[in-house]
């Protein structure tokens, strides 16, 4: 059932099990946060919710940058070219920030596209994108015999493999580090001035394994590789692309970077600097109502639930289509148009809360949400 009144879903604490196609991911994800139901999902949300803490991230600013950089530079070699596909590019980027920030490790994939990690991910993104569209590939009996459920093995064999090196890496790093800090005092302080990537808080939590066991570690881990890296890119690519279409707007953002960097100087920007780019924030926000990285929402109903006039029965699937819930002329007037002055606070302050909802809504949105 597809519906336009996405509200007492999304905002119930009862309706939070994601649709059968979910299903889909679970051999790469397991049981994460992302997929997770029930008791498990509300315990570990509760637990992971302070590692995406402000000052946590901000320490990420500077590879962020470095990759940011990085990214602009492989585009320059580009433009004498009429046109160009970015989103390999900004795929590539994407997972490159996404493995320092979730694994803490350099994975290099801008510079080296080519490695079985790298090209394993991109395929097996291609497959579960291909499955979700596919009538006939959605059976497991069916899926599992065929061409793609083969290759997934074969990717899922590489992917898995990687992660669990990384993470029996770290583990051998802090068992190092930790024997330093006992024979000198001044490694406490090295240990404390080390970025926290969300793998080392991970094995914080699972230092007896009485919080997290390991294969939990691991499904978290594949579960903000995958979210995190997909999502960033579709959100990337969509902004310039609707910046691309509108010069006057995407010479506006220049300025606007270049003002609040030649004022702040430093080799990469801070947070507060950040905040200054107001006009870029209302850009980006103006490109995910346009295009959302994540245009459905399912839910699948396990009680009754009244909208409007009519009941849904347990059982229904309930789609939220955030791609035309965003053009909505009710709140949105020509809701076709690019207008970033539609995100100024006085047109924001009365808009309906469940309006805008790039990043889903109620107690199972997006954990990743500023």
């Amino acid at each position: 059932v597809l519906i336009f009144c996405p509200q007492p879903i999304l905002n119930s604490s009862l309706h939070i099990n994601k649709s059968y196609e979910y299903s889909f991911l679970l051999p790469w994800l397991g049981t994460g946060l992302l997929t997770a139901t029930g008791e498990k999902w509300h315990s570990r949300r509760k637990l992971l919710t302070p590692s995406f803490h402000s000052h946590i991230l901000e320490d990420f600013l500077e590879p962020i940058y470095q990759e940011s950089l990085l990214l602009c530079r492989r585009l320059q070699m580009e433009l004498d070219k009429p046109y160009f596909n970015i989103m390999p590019y900004v795929k590539l980027c994407a997972l490159d920030v996404i493995c320092n920030t979730a694994l803490g490790t350099n994975m290099n994939a801008q510079k080296d596209s080519n490695s079985e990690y790298v090209i394993a991910v991109d395929r097996l993104s291609e497959i579960l994108q291909r499955r979700f569209i596919t009538p006939w590939l959605k059976p497991d009996s069916i899926f599992k015999r065929s061409e793609f459920g083969k290759r997934q093995a074969q990717c899922l064999k590489i992917i898995h493999e990687f992660t669990r090196k990384v993470i029996n890496e770290h583990k051998q790093e802090r068992k190092q580090q930790e024997n330093c800090v006992s024979e000198n005092s001044q490694s406490a302080e090295i240990k404390k001035k080390r970025r926290l990537a969300l793998l080392d808080l991970l094995l914080e939590f699972s230092q007896d394994g009485s919080v997290l066991s390991a294969s939990d570690i691991q499904e978290e881990v594949s579960t903000f590789t995958f979210a995190g890296h997909d999502t960033i890119a579709a959100g990337v690519g969509w902004c310039l692309y609707v910046l691309g279409h509108h010069l006057d707007a995407q010479e506006k953002v220049v300025q606007e970077v270049r003002n609040v960097k030649e004022a702040g100087g430093g080799e990469w920007p801070t947070i507060k600097q950040l905040q200054k780019l107001i006009f870029l924030e209302r850009c980006i926000k103006e490109a995910m109502r346009l295009y959302p990285v994540v245009p459905l929402i399912a839910r699948d109903i396990k009680q009754p639930v009244q909208i409007f006039d009519h009941v849904l029965p347990p059982g229904v699937t309930v789609l939220v289509n955030t791609y035309i819930l965003h053009r909505d002329p009710r709140f949105f007037p020509n809701p076709d148009i690019f207008d970033p002055d539609r995100f100024l606070l006085e047109n924001c302050e009365t808009r309906h809360p469940f309006a805008y909802i790039p990043f889903s809504a109620g107690p199972r949105n997006c954990i990743g949400k500023c």
